[in-house]
């Protein structure tokens, strides 16, 4: 522990004032937290205010009122309180600490001007900081691919054919059915999130896509009781391999129907009426995948963790006992270390019982993930008796 007389009595001074007055501002700081997470904005700027009363440099309440004035539209004020956020201020106690999610923050209030390579400058300093950080990771991407939106036009129908990857003969990778698993694009207070979603009905032109609600919705903790704000704003990309300097084409998806916040199976379907007509519905498996302690089956969990789409192999290591309380009974573990956040929503893949040579959904990733390496899966057989009661599929699907 640092000497709190080094430096002499003049730093001695200002450690102590910072030691005695830090609790109060941590303290307010934190009521403002639960103000904001119930919509009391204004309660929370003053709360946010008061603790910077307390501690004038305290960057934690500087980084939460910039999160606030970009809710509330103050997008100058924003800027401003992520500028002081992003400064050494704790440095009486912590010298040379940056706070890497101030650095994303400014980012995403600079992409939202349109100020492309100052915002991808601070976010690649947020990840300077923080290399896991999921959300500067995909500001960044999004950023780089508005700015090159703003110097050419979208993609063609005819050039997304082209960028189709060929398949190579005996490959299982390349024979996996990534056209029908797409990616999910939902803009949140702070950026964009990246999920999974899969094709589980067609139609014509129209498709239907299985996610998980929390795929597209912003949880909002209030309490005892917590809300989660379905977003409007969605957006899909169908698997592509564009050469450098172009992006993916996407496609504006309309929420159809997402379980309730409180149900067991977090799941969600959106639809979209402009699909590629290559892109063809996977079936949802009616056995459950096989489980066995010893030689248990490899799976497949299709995502997007690198470039342009992923597939992981997992096996099985335990179905949740009904009597569990949580995770959500009934569901599968399977180990993963590599399975993360970009992956919820994700298909399980497989091919048991009568489906011969054909891929089936066999479960889907839900959260929570990245749990001691553990994965957690929505089994087939549940997902489709709950599409069914929603209307979506019939028995003989």
């Amino acid at each position: 522990m640092r000497d709190l007389f080094a430096g002499g009595m003049d730093v001695a001074d200002r450690n102590y004032d910072y030691i005695v007055t830090y609790p109060y501002a941590a303290a307010y700081n934190a009521l403002g937290n639960s103000l904001r997470a119930q919509g009391k904005v204004t309660e929370a700027e003053a709360a946010y205010q008061k603790a910077l009363t307390y501690v004038p440099d305290y960057r934690f309440a500087h980084y939460n009122l910039g999160k606030l004035y970009y809710q509330m539209g103050r997008s100058d004020d924003s800027e401003q309180s992520y500028r002081k956020a992003t400064y050494n201020y704790d440095r009486h106690i912590e010298p040379n600490v940056y706070n890497p999610f101030s650095y994303g923050g400014l980012g995403y209030i600079l992409q939202s001007q349109g100020r492309w390579d100052l915002a991808l400058a601070y976010y690649r300093s947020a990840l300077d900081y923080r290399a896991d950080d999921l959300f500067a990771q995909n500001n960044l991407a999004e950023t780089l691919r508005l700015r090159t939106l703003a110097t050419q036009p979208p993609p063609t129908i005819e050039e997304e054919k082209r960028w189709l990857p060929e398949a190579e003969p005996g490959s299982r990778h390349r024979e996996l059915p990534y056209r029908s698993v797409v990616r999910v694009v939902t803009p949140l207070a702070l950026g964009t999130s990246y999920t999974v979603g899969t094709v589980v009905k067609r139609e014509s032109d129209r498709v239907w896509i299985l996610t998980t609600r929390s795929a597209i919705t912003q949880l909002i903790p209030t309490g005892s009781e917590d809300t989660d704000y379905i977003n409007d704003s969605i957006e899909v990309e169908f698997f592509s391999d564009p050469p450098v300097g172009q992006v993916r084409l996407r496609r504006e998806a309309e929420v159809w129907r997402y379980a309730e916040l409180r149900e067991d199976l977090d799941l969600a379907v959106l639809v979209i009426d402009d699909a590629p007509p290559d892109v063809q519905p996977i079936a949802i498996s009616a056995t459950a995948a096989e489980y066995r302690e010893e030689r248990s089956p490899e799976y497949i969990i299709l995502g997007h963790q690198e470039a342009p789409w992923s597939f992981t192999r997992s096996k099985i290591d335990q179905v949740i006992s009904p009597t569990t309380d949580w995770p959500i009974p009934g569901s599968l573990v399977i180990v993963n270390e590599d399975i993360g956040s970009r992956n919820l929503g994700s298909p399980m893949i497989g091919r048991i019982g009568g489906s011969g040579d054909r891929d089936q959904i066999l479960g889907l990733v839900f959260p929570p993930s990245d749990d001691g390496g553990h994965t957690y899966v929505h089994p087939a057989p549940a997902i489709r008796a709950e599409l069914f009661r929603w209307g979506l599929l019939a028995l003989t699907d």
